[in-house]
């Protein structure tokens, strides 16, 4: 029995570690191409992301509204489901009224998302849309100029600068970010094709991470199976 889990628990432990390897390679591809998250001597433009993208944010309609902003079709996301991902769906959706009697904006697909307050590790992190989605207040929507940069490249230069981002937050003893502070962020503007080839090779590290990270979860079915089988 204990061979068996400790196989298991192995392999998965195993998976996790080249998981983190992966993670580990991008950010060092993204250094040797761009010379870490602030470059110098490249040639390159460097401005704001606000001189450079839209940014905006959104609201939390009225919970005592809730029947009629609340429950509808349009994905609503908060600060606790901005977690380095990217959002395919959300736990709570809003109404078409909600969009026209509040503050809440709908975003595009491939709009990069950061949270700027919230509690514990939540500050400066990141996610990408996948679908059409309203936000929070505490939600930063950034909508990348691809003539400009790359989706993934910016994706990955502010994921890459979370922690100097986490030390531009002021305030009180749980520090925050504001929509000006994340406009006046500085980021680099290599060549497309510059881009695009670092974009290649980091697509293709997900992909590898994506097929670990569902034997990992495979794995941890069937060990959480073999447990019940021994000791149910």
């Amino acid at each position: 029995i204990v061979a068996e889990i400790d196989g298991i628990s192995f392999a998965i432990s195993l998976l996790q570690k080249q998981v983190s390897d992966l993670d580990f390679l991008n950010k060092s591809i993204f250094y040797e191409m761009f010379g870490g998250t602030n470059p110098k001597d490249k040639g390159w433009k460097i401005e704001s992301i606000g001189k450079l993208f839209e940014v905006g944010t959104g609201s939390t309609p009225d919970r005592s509204k809730k029947d009629i902003y609340f429950g509808g079709n349009y994905p609503w996301v908060k600060t606790t489901e901005v977690q380095g991902c990217e959002i395919y769906k959300t736990e709570e959706c809003i109404t078409e009224k909600a969009l026209k009697e509040t503050s809440c904006t709908l975003y595009p697909v491939d709009t990069i998302l950061m949270a700027m307050y919230g509690q514990g590790k939540t500050r400066g992190q990141i996610a990408k849309l996948k679908v059409e989605a309203a936000t929070n207040q505490a939600c930063a929507a950034i909508k990348p100029n691809e003539e400009i940069c790359l989706v993934d490249y910016v994706y990955n230069f502010l994921d890459f600068s979370y922690e100097k981002i986490r030390e531009m937050g002021r305030g009180g003893t749980q520090p925050n970010l504001n929509l000006g502070l994340v406009k006046s962020i500085v980021i680099p503007v290599p060549p497309i094709a510059h881009q695009q080839a670092y974009v290649n090779k980091a697509l293709s590290i997900c992909d590898i991470k994506m097929s670990y990270n569902s034997q990992i979860k495979d794995l941890r079915t069937l060990l959480e199976a073999r447990m019940q089988y021994w000791f149910d």
